[in-house]
Protein backbone atom coordinates (compact mmCIF):
# COMPACT_ATOMS: atom_id res chain seq x y z
CA UNK A 1 0.00 0.00 0.00
CA UNK A 2 1.32 3.36 -0.78
CA UNK A 3 -0.08 6.37 1.08
CA UNK A 4 0.89 9.89 -0.22
CA UNK A 5 -1.40 12.02 1.65
CA UNK A 6 0.12 14.48 4.18
CA UNK A 7 3.01 16.36 4.35
CA UNK A 8 5.77 13.67 3.93
CA UNK A 9 5.51 13.64 0.19
CA UNK A 10 6.49 17.15 -1.44
CA UNK A 11 8.43 18.18 -4.27
CA UNK A 12 9.84 21.64 -4.57
CA UNK A 13 10.33 23.72 -7.92
CA UNK A 14 14.27 23.81 -9.16
CA UNK A 15 13.45 27.51 -10.45
CA UNK A 16 10.25 28.94 -8.41
CA UNK A 17 11.18 27.45 -5.15
CA UNK A 18 7.28 26.38 -4.88
CA UNK A 19 6.51 23.54 -3.20
CA UNK A 20 3.68 21.14 -4.02
CA UNK A 21 2.14 18.44 -1.43
CA UNK A 22 1.25 15.31 -3.51
CA UNK A 23 -2.41 13.93 -2.71
CA UNK A 24 -3.55 10.47 -3.50
CA UNK A 25 -3.46 6.66 -2.62
CA UNK A 26 -3.03 3.29 -4.15
CA UNK A 27 -2.89 -0.32 -3.34
CA UNK A 28 -0.65 -2.87 -5.57
CA UNK A 29 -0.31 -6.89 -5.20
CA UNK A 30 3.29 -6.44 -4.47
CA UNK A 31 6.06 -7.99 -6.69
CA UNK A 32 7.80 -11.41 -5.95
CA UNK A 33 11.68 -11.23 -7.73
CA UNK A 34 12.99 -14.87 -8.42
CA UNK A 35 16.93 -16.18 -9.36
CA UNK A 36 15.34 -17.87 -12.51
CA UNK A 37 12.00 -18.56 -14.09
CA UNK A 38 10.02 -21.27 -16.33
CA UNK A 39 8.35 -21.04 -19.62
CA UNK A 40 6.34 -23.46 -20.51
CA UNK A 41 4.35 -24.28 -24.47
CA UNK A 42 2.29 -26.87 -25.78
CA UNK A 43 4.10 -29.22 -28.11
CA UNK A 44 1.45 -31.33 -29.90
CA UNK A 45 2.38 -29.97 -33.69
CA UNK A 46 2.78 -33.22 -35.59
CA UNK A 47 0.99 -35.29 -33.34
CA UNK A 48 -1.32 -38.08 -34.40
CA UNK A 49 -5.30 -37.13 -33.43
CA UNK A 50 -6.66 -40.60 -33.67
CA UNK A 51 -7.60 -42.51 -31.29
CA UNK A 52 -6.22 -46.01 -31.10
CA UNK A 53 -7.75 -47.57 -28.06
CA UNK A 54 -3.98 -49.66 -26.89
CA UNK A 55 -1.22 -49.33 -24.48
CA UNK A 56 1.77 -46.82 -24.58
CA UNK A 57 -0.39 -44.14 -26.36
CA UNK A 58 1.00 -40.17 -26.56
CA UNK A 59 -1.57 -38.02 -24.66
CA UNK A 60 -0.17 -34.82 -24.94
CA UNK A 61 3.12 -33.18 -25.52
CA UNK A 62 4.84 -30.12 -23.87
CA UNK A 63 8.05 -28.41 -23.11
CA UNK A 64 9.68 -26.18 -20.06
CA UNK A 65 12.49 -23.51 -20.57
CA UNK A 66 14.70 -22.46 -17.59
CA UNK A 67 15.51 -18.60 -17.97
CA UNK A 68 18.47 -17.03 -16.61
CA UNK A 69 19.40 -19.93 -14.45
CA UNK A 70 18.47 -23.56 -13.75
CA UNK A 71 14.86 -24.32 -12.47
CA UNK A 72 13.74 -27.50 -10.87
CA UNK A 73 10.24 -29.33 -11.38
CA UNK A 74 8.74 -31.91 -8.97
CA UNK A 75 4.87 -31.51 -9.44
CA UNK A 76 3.06 -31.39 -12.42
CA UNK A 77 -1.35 -31.64 -12.69
CA UNK A 78 -2.69 -33.14 -16.44
CA UNK A 79 -6.19 -32.57 -16.87
CA UNK A 80 -7.88 -35.56 -18.74
CA UNK A 81 -11.33 -35.50 -19.92
CA UNK A 82 -13.03 -38.87 -21.63
CA UNK A 83 -16.29 -38.77 -23.72
CA UNK A 84 -19.35 -39.53 -21.67
CA UNK A 85 -20.50 -42.58 -21.48
CA UNK A 86 -23.17 -43.87 -24.55
CA UNK A 87 -25.47 -46.58 -25.55
CA UNK A 88 -24.22 -46.60 -29.13
CA UNK A 89 -20.89 -45.62 -28.88
CA UNK A 90 -19.49 -47.29 -25.61
CA UNK A 91 -17.18 -45.97 -22.89
CA UNK A 92 -13.45 -44.51 -23.39
CA UNK A 93 -11.23 -44.87 -20.61
CA UNK A 94 -7.63 -43.49 -19.99
CA UNK A 95 -5.58 -45.79 -17.02
CA UNK A 96 -1.79 -46.26 -16.22
CA UNK A 97 -0.61 -42.22 -16.76
CA UNK A 98 3.16 -42.23 -17.21
CA UNK A 99 5.49 -38.83 -18.00
CA UNK A 100 8.61 -39.21 -19.34
CA UNK A 101 11.48 -36.31 -20.43
CA UNK A 102 13.43 -35.30 -23.23
CA UNK A 103 16.26 -32.83 -23.76
CA UNK A 104 15.30 -32.82 -27.81
CA UNK A 105 12.40 -31.67 -29.37
CA UNK A 106 11.99 -35.14 -31.12
CA UNK A 107 11.46 -37.07 -27.86
CA UNK A 108 14.91 -38.98 -28.53
CA UNK A 109 17.16 -38.41 -25.81
CA UNK A 110 15.94 -38.98 -22.13
CA UNK A 111 16.73 -37.03 -19.48
CA UNK A 112 19.36 -38.77 -17.34
CA UNK A 113 18.39 -40.47 -13.59
CA UNK A 114 15.43 -41.95 -15.27
CA UNK A 115 14.71 -45.18 -16.56
CA UNK A 116 13.84 -44.45 -20.37
CA UNK A 117 13.14 -40.45 -19.19
CA UNK A 118 10.22 -41.74 -16.67
CA UNK A 119 9.79 -38.94 -14.62
CA UNK A 120 6.49 -39.65 -13.32
CA UNK A 121 4.53 -43.18 -13.05
CA UNK A 122 0.97 -43.42 -12.32
CA UNK A 123 -0.16 -46.82 -12.89
CA UNK A 124 -3.50 -47.64 -11.84
CA UNK A 125 -7.12 -47.18 -12.81
CA UNK A 126 -9.34 -45.07 -15.25
CA UNK A 127 -8.56 -41.69 -14.71
CA UNK A 128 -11.14 -38.48 -14.90
CA UNK A 129 -10.42 -34.82 -14.21
CA UNK A 130 -7.06 -33.22 -12.86
CA UNK A 131 -4.35 -35.83 -12.18
CA UNK A 132 -1.30 -34.78 -9.95
CA UNK A 133 1.62 -36.37 -10.65
CA UNK A 134 4.40 -36.04 -7.91
CA UNK A 135 7.74 -36.68 -10.12
CA UNK A 136 9.88 -39.51 -8.88
CA UNK A 137 12.51 -37.11 -7.59
CA UNK A 138 12.91 -33.80 -8.51
CA UNK A 139 14.34 -33.14 -12.13
CA UNK A 140 16.43 -29.85 -12.70
CA UNK A 141 16.23 -28.09 -16.56
CA UNK A 142 19.52 -26.76 -16.75
CA UNK A 143 19.60 -22.66 -17.48
CA UNK A 144 18.79 -22.21 -21.03
CA UNK A 145 17.97 -25.26 -21.86
CA UNK A 146 14.28 -26.31 -22.88
CA UNK A 147 13.35 -30.33 -21.84
CA UNK A 148 10.63 -31.80 -23.41
CA UNK A 149 7.79 -33.97 -22.15
CA UNK A 150 5.27 -36.53 -23.31
CA UNK A 151 2.45 -37.78 -21.63
CA UNK A 152 1.47 -41.60 -22.25
CA UNK A 153 -1.64 -43.31 -21.17
CA UNK A 154 -2.82 -46.60 -21.76
CA UNK A 155 -6.57 -46.11 -23.59
CA UNK A 156 -9.23 -48.72 -23.36
CA UNK A 157 -13.11 -48.74 -25.36
CA UNK A 158 -15.83 -50.84 -24.82
CA UNK A 159 -18.12 -51.12 -27.70
CA UNK A 160 -21.95 -49.83 -27.64
CA UNK A 161 -24.58 -50.63 -29.95
CA UNK A 162 -23.59 -49.32 -32.82
CA UNK A 163 -19.43 -49.82 -32.46
CA UNK A 164 -16.80 -47.80 -30.40
CA UNK A 165 -16.40 -44.27 -30.81
CA UNK A 166 -15.02 -41.70 -28.57
CA UNK A 167 -12.44 -38.52 -27.47
CA UNK A 168 -10.06 -38.05 -25.00
CA UNK A 169 -9.14 -34.60 -24.21
CA UNK A 170 -5.86 -33.73 -22.67
CA UNK A 171 -3.85 -30.50 -21.26
CA UNK A 172 -1.30 -29.30 -18.15
CA UNK A 173 -3.23 -27.48 -15.59
CA UNK A 174 -2.19 -23.87 -13.82
CA UNK A 175 -2.64 -21.79 -10.92
CA UNK A 176 -4.64 -18.91 -10.39
CA UNK A 177 -2.90 -17.67 -6.99
CA UNK A 178 0.51 -17.70 -5.40
CA UNK A 179 0.48 -20.19 -2.63
CA UNK A 180 -1.57 -19.39 0.76
CA UNK A 181 1.39 -19.53 3.06
CA UNK A 182 3.21 -18.00 6.01
CA UNK A 183 5.97 -17.11 4.07
CA UNK A 184 6.60 -16.15 0.50
CA UNK A 185 8.35 -19.31 -0.51
CA UNK A 186 8.24 -22.51 1.01
CA UNK A 187 9.57 -26.39 1.46
CA UNK A 188 7.87 -28.88 -1.50
CA UNK A 189 4.15 -29.79 -0.29
CA UNK A 190 1.77 -31.38 -2.91
CA UNK A 191 -0.41 -28.25 -1.73
CA UNK A 192 1.47 -25.63 -3.15
CA UNK A 193 -0.35 -25.54 -6.57
CA UNK A 194 -0.67 -27.30 -9.73
CA UNK A 195 2.83 -26.97 -11.15
CA UNK A 196 5.42 -26.77 -8.43
CA UNK A 197 8.83 -25.42 -9.72
CA UNK A 198 12.04 -23.88 -7.75
CA UNK A 199 14.41 -21.41 -8.72
CA UNK A 200 17.11 -23.53 -7.16
CA UNK A 201 17.94 -20.43 -5.09
CA UNK A 202 20.94 -22.56 -3.67
CA UNK A 203 23.54 -24.63 -5.54
CA UNK A 204 21.65 -27.52 -5.35
CA UNK A 205 17.69 -28.48 -5.83
CA UNK A 206 15.87 -29.91 -2.99
CA UNK A 207 12.30 -30.64 -1.75
CA UNK A 208 13.66 -29.35 1.48
CA UNK A 209 14.77 -25.82 0.15
CA UNK A 210 12.61 -22.76 0.97
CA UNK A 211 12.15 -21.62 -2.25
CA UNK A 212 8.95 -23.72 -4.25
CA UNK A 213 6.18 -21.86 -5.61
CA UNK A 214 3.65 -22.78 -7.92
CA UNK A 215 2.90 -21.91 -11.88
CA UNK A 216 0.80 -18.54 -11.18
CA UNK A 217 2.44 -15.86 -13.91
CA UNK A 218 4.07 -18.92 -15.26
CA UNK A 219 4.26 -17.87 -19.08
CA UNK A 220 2.50 -20.29 -21.12
CA UNK A 221 0.66 -22.19 -18.12
CA UNK A 222 -2.15 -19.61 -17.43
CA UNK A 223 -5.02 -20.65 -14.76
CA UNK A 224 -7.14 -22.53 -17.03
CA UNK A 225 -4.55 -24.55 -18.58
CA UNK A 226 -2.38 -24.84 -22.11
CA UNK A 227 -4.20 -25.48 -25.11
CA UNK A 228 -5.66 -29.34 -24.82
CA UNK A 229 -5.17 -31.99 -27.30
CA UNK A 230 -7.71 -34.46 -28.69
CA UNK A 231 -7.60 -37.64 -29.75
CA UNK A 232 -10.92 -39.00 -31.42
CA UNK A 233 -12.16 -42.47 -32.90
Amino acid sequence: NVDTNGTNTQGTGAQSGGTVTATGSTSVAGVRVFKSYPTVAAQTSGMSSTLIAQSGIDLYRFSVKANSGDIALNELTVNIATSSVSTTNGTTTVSNLDIYAFTDSNFSFPVAGYTSGKIYDGSGGAMNGDHVAALTSVLTIPSGDTYYFKVVGDITQVAGTTGSAGTVTTKLVGDSAYPVIATLLSQYVTGLGNFIWSPVSTTTAATTNLDWTNAYSVSGLPSGGTNSFTLTK
